[in-house]
């Protein structure tokens, strides 16, 4: 899910986005105070569907004025019954909140389905696809479990750029960031995964790992693994 009113298509992705921190340093989110965060969006889908409901129903009352009625009429019926579908899945918009003193992020569809975490399952990364000339080009999600994956730029050639952005936007939210590959010294861990038997607490650690030594980096390795994709089925960039 792209939020489409911050990309300028000519800008590179890299400068769109460094104009756009400088404005609002935990973008996408708006600061409620110190430790609360939130934002919602709604599916850009949303509103193609209603342009071609739209559309749909105005060439289906032309066919009607016109009172040349075929057998063809039944696609603008369909598409209006289709995109109305549509219109009504993603009818509600998506709200995120991150509450950094009970260390949980919410992620919320509609009144009766919520997902809560702890703020280690929600991370900004650095996610990597080809382009039609089969030269890999580089964009910023904003992802974790139970959520829909957010993409919060457009794509650059420039990976250190890319990278020192999502690691600058991860510092400023406070939670973790993770580089392209799943096993990577780039990895900035704030919020390590609970171990097993302790009750389930865990400890807030601010550790990247290109700065440590050669011989900590193995021993780091354990927090050092980016989380798996998203397992909900609309987290497809759109």
């Amino acid at each position: 899910m792209g939020i489409f009113s911050t990309w300028v298509l000519w800008e590179d992705a890299g400068a769109a986005f460094e104009r756009i921190l400088a404005k609002n340093r935990h973008y996408p989110f708006d600061q409620w105070d110190e430790d609360h965060y939130t934002f919602s969006v709604r599916y850009f889908r949303f509103y193609v569907s209603l342009v071609v409901m739209a559309l749909s129903i105005g060439v289906f009352a032309l066919w009607l004025l016109l009172e040349n009625m075929s057998q063809y009429v039944i696609y603008p019926a369909a598409m209006i019954l289709i995109s109305g579908v549509i219109a009504f899945m993603y009818k509600n918009k998506r709200e995120y909140t991150l509450n950094l003193i009970t260390k949980q992020y919410t992620f919320t569809e509609n009144a009766s389905n919520a997902t809560v975490g702890h703020l280690h399952n929600i991370y900004v990364r650095l996610r990597m696809r080809k382009g039609s000339s089969g030269y890999p080009h580089y964009f910023l999600v904003l992802n974790g479990y139970g959520m829909d994956t957010v993409n919060l730029t457009s794509t650059s050639k420039d990976i250190s750029v890319m990278r020192n952005l999502g690691k600058e936007l991860a510092a400023n939210l406070r939670i973790n960031y993770f580089d392209e590959r799943n096993v990577s010294r780039f990895h900035v861990v704030r919020h390590p995964r609970p171990l097993p038997g302790v009750g389930g607490a865990y400890q807030t650690v601010d550790v990247e790992l290109e700065a440590l030594p050669e011989e900590a980096r193995s021993a780091a390795g354990t927090v050092a693994v980016a989380p798996s994709q998203s397992n909900r089925s609309n987290s497809n960039s759109e």
